[in-house]
């Protein structure tokens, strides 16, 4: 089973995020993609508000930056959804 050392994905309430083995360099990097660290999250996220463009940009930047010195996934649509959970109070749908 492949378990990546970072996954980028779009979280359903927070936006884009990138959760894992984040050290002073992966961070510096993920920064340098355009990346800011949200400290109520504990993670590395593309700032809110930017346009789908500008948000994807941020991605691919990170995903060059960041090629060939870890191992990245990037989950999209409903595989990210799955992963990031269902908030406390709320239940899987039926």
């Amino acid at each position: 089973m492949f378990c990546p050392d970072l996954i980028i994905g779009r979280h359903p309430v927070h936006g884009i995020l990138a959760d894992g083995d984040v050290g002073d360099e992966t961070a510096l990097l993920l920064e340098q993609a355009g990346f800011v660290y949200d400290e109520d999250l504990g993670v590395h996220r593309v700032p809110a508000g930017l346009s789908l463009n500008a948000e994807q940009d941020c991605v691919e930047r990170a995903m060059a930056l960041l090629y060939g010195r870890l191992s990245v996934a990037y989950l999209s649509g409903d595989q990210a959804t799955e992963a990031a959970g269902f908030p406390p109070q709320q239940f899987p749908p039926a």
